[in-house]
């Protein structure tokens, strides 16, 4: 039995939890991806966006995977595609990890983030990436949405606008 595996994600999810406690220290009390003064998120929410942020820059599909809710992850295709699946948090890791083996993230942008009812908070950003062999760039604006698991904020989903 290898026992490496279990100490590693324990290394990890506690690095994931120090990296979220830095984040929140290092953010300012007002930020440019807030929309509306009126609906800004508590700050750990922020915490966790800053942490996607990373994860897209450098392709670490951990990070995500480990970002993911409990009762899975909803990706969605927007516009005319519809498309709709959802995975459970170790599924994400391999979704994440396909994700980020097929694009390479040029730049990702958050670029407003707002608290909505419900106990859930929005974000959305433009991701240009590019797949390794093509010329050209790709972008797309990317919603992701964070749910409470307990005390925590956790990635419930993620919907592709264009």
């Amino acid at each position: 039995m290898n026992r490496a595996r279990p100490r590693r994600t324990t290394a990890r999810r506690m690095l994931l939890l120090v990296a979220c406690a830095l984040v929140l220290a290092a953010l300012p009390a007002e930020g440019d991806l807030v929309r509306d003064q009126d609906a800004v998120p508590i700050p750990d929410a922020r915490a966790i966006y800053e942490l996607v942020r990373r994860a897209f820059e450098d392709g670490d599909q951990q990070i995500m995977a480990d970002l993911v809710h409990a009762d899975g992850l909803r990706v969605r295709r927007g516009g005319g595609d519809l498309r709709e699946t959802t995975y459970s948090p170790s599924q994400a890791f391999y979704y994440f990890k396909n994700l980020f083996q097929v694009e390479r993230t040029v730049t990702f942008t958050f670029l407003r983030m707002e608290e909505a009812d419900g106990g859930r908070v929005h974000a959305m950003a433009t991701w240009v990436h590019r797949r390794p062999g093509d010329a050209a760039d790709r972008e797309v604006q990317l919603v992701f949405v964070l749910s409470r698991q307990g005390p925590t904020w956790r990635l419930a989903e993620i919907t592709t606008i264009g």
